[in-house]
């Protein structure tokens, strides 16, 4: 038998409160970590993706990105950023 499926909102909820709970109160940045909100939140990769796109959307957090060189590779790391009113509540 399949299990019924999460309704967005709650996805965008438990998402919300995923970052949140990870998030730097110094900076009010979070760096993502998919696979362990897939576990926390029991849903498909596709499903937080869908839901960090709508939180985004309405404002919730900010994307950006980080240069990091280690030795003589440089990458970009992907981050949340919270805006100050969010933060506090």
């Amino acid at each position: 038998m399949r299990v019924a499926k999460i309704p967005a909102e709650i996805v965008e909820a438990k998402v919300l409160e995923s970052l949140r709970s990870r998030m730097d109160p110094v900076t009010r940045r979070v760096y993502p970590s998919w696979k362990l909100m897939m576990r926390e939140i029991g849903v498909c990769r596709q499903r937080i993706a869908d839901a960090i796109k709508s939180l985004k959307e309405q404002g919730a957090f900010t994307v950006g990105t980080e240069e990091v060189r280690k030795g003589t590779h440089t990458f970009y790391v992907c981050y949340y950023e919270f805006p100050l009113k969010a933060a506090l509540s």
